[in-house]
């Protein structure tokens, strides 16, 4: 599965009607959309997107291997401080697929120089322990 070439294009109705094939239980959609989960972009309503798929992956969760490489992505923008508008929708998604990474990355978050790292650190320590 290859990053999509143009998910810096992608325009809104574009993404609607791929998180509506998604949510169909189109396959290619599946892998387009966890594709578009990772790449980086910042695209009108790209961050609405982002959050949309993981909300609807969270509770219909791809294979392992996707799951982990979604999850292993999540971490590296969480611990790089670089995400965007909505990225709880994927720290919410990560934490289901992968509670035990996601409280190590929250550790290790948590002693980041970023003020924003640390507090979505907390956040999701936070999360974890009331759900658990």
């Amino acid at each position: 599965m290859g990053l999509p070439k143009h998910a810096e294009n992608y325009t809104k109705l574009e993404l609607d009607s791929l998180i509506s094939r998604l949510k169909e239980g189109d396959q290619d959609a599946e892998y387009e959309c966890v594709a578009f989960v990772l790449a980086e972009s910042f695209g009108i309503w790209h961050g609405r997107a982002r959050a949309k798929i993981c909300r609807f992956l969270k509770n219909h969760p791809p294979d392992a291997t996707l799951r982990s490489k979604l999850v292993e992505r999540i971490i590296e923008r969480l611990e790089a401080g670089n995400f965007g508008e909505q990225f709880k929708d994927q720290l919410k998604m990560a934490i289901r697929f992968s509670p035990d990474e996601m409280l190590l990355a929250a550790h290790r978050s948590g002693q980041s120089e970023k003020e924003h790292v640390r507090r979505y650190a907390a956040w999701i320590r936070n999360r974890i322990d009331n759900v658990g």
